[in-house]
């Protein structure tokens, strides 16, 4: 992807993993340096200088992940997304190695698809997660906890509006 600003850094962290493919804009030369690691065609990982990306929440799947020690491209994975394993390899025979059928899926939608810029965000397809959620997932919450001594919740509450008010 190259460099990320911190609003992409923060979609990673509080959507992966998890049911969200997040789709980025990558820059051309970082597109072919890519492409060319994995002995690929641009075109079978980018669509309009974007990746799509997904970290899914399943122990299978993060179990595979984890055994190969690298990310894994998958370049077609069907166009019947509620086909279970034999649909799948019925429709993708001779086109893949191997079909890792893990029982139905955990959610009757697809994943949401969520268009990550710099500073802002698009959702491009509502699947599991709908506008409301991501943007519940997205927020930043402050928390004071009072210990008992209730001068320091107005002093924490101060501190922080002033070191907020600083940074932005």
């Amino acid at each position: 992807l190259g460099e990320l600003s911190e609003f992409e850094q923060r979609c990673i962290r509080k959507l992966w993993p998890g049911p969200v493919a997040l789709v980025f804009d990558v820059p051309t030369e970082r597109r072919r340096a890519v492409a060319a690691s994995f002995g690929l065609e641009e075109a079978d990982l980018y669509t309009d200088q974007t990746i799509t990306l997904r970290c899914p929440d399943h122990p299978v799947a993060i179990d595979v992940i984890r055994a190969l020690g690298t990310p894994i491209a998958a370049v077609k994975a069907g166009s019947n997304s509620s086909a279970d394993g034999r649909e799948m390899a019925v429709e993708l025979e001779g086109k893949v190695d191997l079909i890792l059928d893990a029982g139905p899926p955990k959610y009757s939608k697809p994943s949401t698809i969520v268009r990550v810029r710099k500073d802002s965000y698009e959702i491009v397809r509502v699947g599991i997660y709908d506008q409301r959620i991501i943007e519940r997932l997205l927020r930043t919450t402050i928390l004071f906890v009072c210990s008992g001594n209730t001068c320091r919740s107005p002093m924490a509450e101060a501190i922080t509006r002033h070191m907020l008010a600083e940074k932005l």
